[in-house]
């Protein structure tokens, strides 16, 4: 059922109140005391002397400040109208008139409706409670509700005005869901009208219950009090039918007691709600869950649809590149473009170091250690035809003198380097091996998006704009970016877009999960659905992207080397030809992260003995064969060099620290909660 727990709310006040009348009282007091009391009589050193009759009269005048402001500000009339629908469905205005001074309440009243009734993730029923309307002496208030782990608090009035002194009527109307209790042989109506923690004493409490059509009460009880008590201080009185009830308590309500009702009925005149109805209750009082189910499934299957069309003519037309294994690079290649193109269209740090070997191979670079550290130098001579991020990296080392010292206070410099390095590799071949697809990918980084923001803006509704739109904003910050990100790496606009949608989704559902965990506006679905939605996306966007046909031709090349690298360890019995091709691959082989593979094969070559190979025109010290180096000496080199490279070009790392009924009593049955003033 909904709405069957009393629950005292765990902060009855609002975050806005002024402090309350008991600490005004008491320091208006004070300033009494001291006007009245502390005159000093004289000029004695005997201190201060009081006069008795100051003393009483002081006294008087507290009680009779007392009296009249501790009954300042109160509900002066709280009438309920309950009308029970065919399907048990309650439709209620409530009316509540109170009197204001502007200590407790400045601005308008809130309203504390507890939930009893739980999701079906365990959280607050948003589906409970369907505010129709509220309105301020006559005319529309302003209203913000708020969710918390057990109870709905409505906020009625405007922050921005105060309420003139005296007497305002508020009235708040609401739909519930079905209440009706089925007893031995007949139905109950047990509802706790008013709640039992109001923070004000309550003058008048009243109640008229609409029974459903035809139907008529057999018992009528009412209960007064605090939670618990079984006081019946209140009249009663029945249309002649018996189709209407009215109950009123006969005394005031102090602070924390309310006005409980239970009302008997024959069977039969309260029906289940259809299918239909059913359903749709249970979408309103499971929004994450339906949300999370129907649209990360909707999603995914056309995800997957569309994928697969994708994929679909590539995948018929594998058959035109097979596999052979082959002993060089694709005709035209250089290393960086290998590894772009096995990579899809991904570029790691191995590649520049790649690139400084395949231009020391031509004489052009040499790599010298110094101490722990390396240093790039450019040689001088005739760089001939290079290739367009070739010339790129020799223009970089020429603009600094001739040399790079790799170590991580160049920092700044390599990444510089490596910036302008991986910005032409993707200018000059990002479209020409490889389709993203892009515009799916934004079409897909919408529609995840949308998704993400409106399982969070449904969990944290009334929880404030900013709470609930502040996490869009890294949304639109990837789409604002998105244009410099496509220039920088003369991506399509949509890929870019795409891409930064996508890490914005990343993002933002990140933070608002922080929000939901520290509000407790979140169930397990919707924390669920915000964790798998950019999920789906990044494997939405990797599927969809596909080599172009020369990619995909220049793939089956590059695997073709692959094969030839891992297989090729002993090379004793090669022909001379392919024992002196070898040095060359060295550059590709760290393109495809197979040092350790080309190490052995040249291990085996030099263990064959001099003369088995041609001295190697590459000024990497200690040298390859002219100093008796071998394959794990160059090997460690390179791993050395490559870590040093990863080290001084990827981004600092940063840490992080730190670580939801006849036989009753008052407050029983369905409603209840409270309210206050704010």
């Amino acid at each position: 059922m909904l709405f069957r727990r009393a629950i005292r709310p765990r902060h009855p006040d609002s975050p806005h109140q002024k402090p309350g009348p008991s600490a005004i009282l008491f320091m208006k007091s004070l300033s009494v005391f001291q006007t009245v009391f502390f005159r000093r009589h004289g000029k004695s050193d005997d201190g201060l002397l009081v006069s008795g009759k100051r003393i009483v009269a002081a006294f008087l005048l507290v009680l009779i400040w007392l009296g009249p402001a501790s009954a300042r500000e109160r509900i002066e009339r709280f009438e309920s109208d309950i009308a029970i629908g065919p399907t048990g469905r309650l439709d209620i205005t409530e009316t509540i008139a109170i009197k204001a001074e502007g200590y407790r309440i400045e601005h308008g009243i809130f309203r504390d409706l507890p939930i009893a009734g739980r999701t079906a993730e365990g959280g607050v029923d948003p589906g409970a409670l369907q505010i129709l309307s509220a309105t301020l002496d006559g005319k529309p208030v302003p209203m913000r509700v708020a969710r918390r782990s057990d109870y709905i608090r409505i906020f009625l009035g405007d922050s921005g005005t105060d309420l003139e002194p005296g007497v305002h009527t508020f009235r708040l109307a609401y739909r519930t869901g079905p209440q009706i209790e089925s007893r031995d042989g007949h139905d109950e109506f047990y509802w706790n009208v008013t709640g039992s923690y109001w923070a004000f004493p309550i003058d008048n409490a009243a109640a008229t219950i609409h029974l459903p059509e035809g139907a008529g009460a057999t018992q009528v009880a009412g209960y007064t009090g605090p939670l618990g008590s079984t006081r019946t201080e209140v009249s009663r009185r029945l249309s002649p039918d018996g189709g209407t009830v009215d109950v009123s308590t006969y005394r005031i309500l102090d602070p924390e007691e309310g006005l409980t009702v239970a009302i008997a009925f024959p069977e039969g005149f309260v029906s289940e709600p259809a299918a239909a109805e059913r359903f749709r209750w249970w979408v309103r009082r499971n929004p994450g869950v339906a949300i999370s189910g129907v649209g990360l499934g909707a999603l995914g299957l056309l995800f997957l649809f569309v994928s697969r069309q994708i994929r679909r003519p590539g995948e018929e037309h594998a058959g035109r590149y097979p596999v052979v294994e082959r002993r060089k690079p694709p005709r035209g290649t250089t290393p960086a473009q290998v590894q772009y193109i096995s990579m899809r269209r991904m570029l790691g740090h191995s590649a520049l170091l790649a690139t400084v070997i395949h231009l020391g191979l031509r004489g052009l670079m040499t790599i010298v250690p110094e101490g722990k550290a390396w240093r790039i130098v450019l040689d001088e001579g005739e760089t001939g035809t290079l290739a367009p991020e070739e010339e790129a990296l020799v223009s970089g080392v020429r603009a600094e003198g001739g040399s790079v010292l790799v170590e991580r206070n160049n920092r700044q410099t390599l990444r510089r380097l490596y910036g302008d390095f991986a910005r032409v590799v993707r200018a000059t071949h990002g479209r020409r091996y490889y389709a993203p697809n892009g515009k799916w990918k934004l079409a897909a980084a919408f529609l995840c998006s949308g998704l993400a923001a409106a399982l969070a803006l449904t969990g944290m509704d009334g929880e404030g704009w900013i709470l609930a739109y502040g996490p869009l904003l890294p949304i639109a910050l990837g789409l604002a970016f998105a244009g410099f990100d496509a220039r920088a790496s003369a991506d399509t606009v949509s890929n870019a877009a795409g891409n930064g949608m996508g890490g914005g989704l990343v993002a933002s559902a990140g933070l608002w999960l922080m929000m939901g965990f520290f509000t407790g506006a979140f169930g397990w679905a919707t924390a669920l659905g915000l964790v798998a939605t950019p999920v789906l996306f990044w494997w939405f966007a990797a599927r969809i992207g596909q080599p172009t046909e020369e990619g995909r031709a220049r793939e089956a090349e590059i695997e073709g080397l692959r094969l030839y690298l891992q297989r090729v360890g002993d090379m004793r019995h090669a022909n001379r030809s392919e024992r002196d091709a070898l040095p060359s691959l060295l550059p590709f082989a760290v393109a495809l992260n197979m040092k350790s593979e080309w190490s052995r094969a040249f291990d085996s070559v030099m263990d064959a003995g001099p003369g088995t190979i041609n001295p190697i025109p590459f000024g990497l010290h200690p040298t390859f064969y002219d100093t008796g180096a071998n394959g794990a000496t160059i090997f460690g080199a390179c791993q050395a060099l490559s870590t040093n490279l990863t080290a001084c070009i990827s981004p600092n790392g940063s840490g992080s620290g730190g670580g939801f009924s006849g036989g009753g009593f008052s407050g029983g049955g369905g409603g209840g909660g409270g309210g206050g003033g704010w």
